[in-house]
């Protein structure tokens, strides 16, 4: 990245100073003896030449050696020193998206008011969205999966194959002590589960791992078996995969790098597809989609079939969906309701059906509470109260106000675990197309409720008469209604 960053900035030295001086590529090329289009490739940051040849450029360029190879700018290209000198532009993977730094930079603007003005703003943005650089790694992670449709071939076969060297069939149904005994045997792990829990400072960790040569895997021992198994498959596939770039505690309590949020997600994804064996469930969910009514208890039953919690199994959901019904255009969302708030917190998303999720200032905004991601969460609680049921699924086709989209939602709703009398909820929701209907039989299960819904409150037309779920007033779609009412009479009058 070093070196990337030298042959950039002395390519944006060449390109600015050859600019200033009215020189073109040819030009300059009959100066200082070098073809055009290395000198294109200078400028690109793609080469950066000797000694003698960096000589031969400053003196066309009336520039001393040191300046063009000095990594400061000129005031009038300070702007870019200060994009170049971002953490975010340092460590962002631009190369899983075919791009590279260069690219970004040339989308810049040369003129240095306009430039500075571009840039200013954008670390404006990042600054008032109270943007840290892992969050930039977990935006382009995100992106990353719905690239791939959540799918990673490699990863499922690196499973089966260590599920075969360990002996377990496809339809074993793998558990913490299995998937312990071999952490221990095989890679000589020591497993705690007390020093988490004993430890004011670390109490709030998933888990944590200690290298050495006889390393030792910390797990929080108020997490339920089920979360336990989990964690110890992650720490193999840290091991089988060979991951060597990664934290030491879930949840990271740093981020150095982008390598260490994707392979975090890999392990993860690698221990996922352990507990859920990707054949296997292909084939449970092809029997529960060939119903013909949609079945709450049989979707229930399917879930307990897998040593798993429910938050695992609807992520597992988004991962083969796609790739084996061809179902593509969905999006997972999980929600959670701490104790005795009237705040729902979005806590994890990934979205490949582009449908409408407030993300950014808009999370200061109530969310609509028709979605069923909400109202189930507010079904349990009731159901907590008068029947003492502690979980609960449902169903619902939504369509957004103003957009002709119709999306099938599956929800699952239960208490946290760590959290008393805190609730989550987990939903998958598939747009609903041509693939879908020929798929998912009980899709126009008249026992499915329809249900018109929007983004959030704050932005709904709905009066209060329409709608008695109504959290917050309107604000945002009456400023934008106000606006388009003055604009429309100022074109009115300036037409006259």
């Amino acid at each position: 990245m070093q070196n990337e960053h030298l042959r950039l900035i002395l390519g944006l030295k060449v390109n600015q100073a050859r600019i200033d001086k009215e020189l073109s590529l040819q030009a300059l090329s009959r100066q200082v003896g070098l073809s055009v289009s290395y000198l294109n490739e200078i400028e690109k940051g793609k080469k950066y030449p000797k000694p003698e040849r960096i000589q031969k450029l400053a003196e066309a360029l009336d520039l001393s050696y040191d300046e063009l190879v000095s990594q400061k700018f000129s005031s009038e290209q300070e702007y870019l020193e200060q994009l170049l000198q971002s953490p975010a532009m340092r460590k962002f993977p631009f190369h899983l998206f075919g791009i590279t730094l260069q690219d970004v930079i040339g989308l810049v603007p040369n003129a240095p008011k306009e430039g500075r003005a571009l840039v200013k703003a954008l670390l404006d943005v990042a600054r008032g969205y109270g943007m840290r650089v892992e969050d930039f790694f977990h935006t382009a992670l995100r992106c990353y999966q719905e690239m791939h449709q959540n799918y990673f071939e490699d990863l499922e076969d690196a499973v089966d194959a260590f599920r075969k060297e360990c002996g377990w069939k496809e339809r074993d149904k793998l558990d913490k002590g299995s998937v312990a005994k071999v952490l221990r045997e095989r890679f000589g792990f020591t497993i705690d589960e007390e020093l988490l829990t004993a430890n004011e400072h670390l109490s709030a960790l998933r888990s944590m791992y200690a290298p050495g040569r006889s390393p030792t895997l910390y797990l929080n021992g108020r997490f339920s078996e089920v979360q336990k198994a989990f964690l110890i498959g992650r720490e193999l596939g840290f091991q089988v995969l060979g991951l060597s770039e990664r934290g030491h505690c879930s949840p990271d309590i740093e981020v150095d790098s982008f390598e260490q949020v994707l392979n975090a997600f890999k392990a993860s994804y690698f221990s996922s597809a352990l507990f859920m064996n990707r054949a296997r469930m292909r084939d449970d969910l092809k029997s529960f989609f060939s119903l013909t009514k949609w079945q709450p208890t049989a979707f229930s039953q399917m879930v307990d079939k897998y040593y798993v919690t429910s938050e695992m199994f609807f992520y597992r959901l988004s991962e083969l969906i796609p790739h084996y019904f061809g179902i593509s255009r969905l999006h997972f969302l999980r929600f959670d309701k701490p104790k005795g708030s009237d705040t729902f917190l979005l806590e994890k998303q990934l979205n490949m059906s582009q449908v409408r999720i407030p993300t950014g200032f808009a999370l200061k905004e109530q969310f609509c509470r028709r979605w069923l991601s909400i109202q189930i969460i507010k079904d349990l609680e009731e159901a907590q109260r008068t029947k003492g049921i502690d979980r609960l699924v449902d169903a619902q086709r939504s369509e957004f106000m103003g957009d002709n989209r119709e999306f099938l939602c599956i929800a699952l709703a239960r208490p946290m675990v760590l959290e008393e009398g805190a609730l989550t909820s987990m939903t998958i929701g598939f747009e609903v197309n041509t693939t879908l209907k020929r798929t998912i039989k009980f899709w126009r299960d008249p026992e499915i409720k329809d249900v018109v819904t929007n983004e959030t409150c704050q932005r709904c037309s709905l009066s209060e008469a329409d709608c008695d779920l109504r959290a917050a007033p309107p604000t945002v779609y009456l400023w934008d209604r106000a606006r388009e009412l003055q604009r429309q009479e100022v074109l009115r009058i300036v037409r006259e």
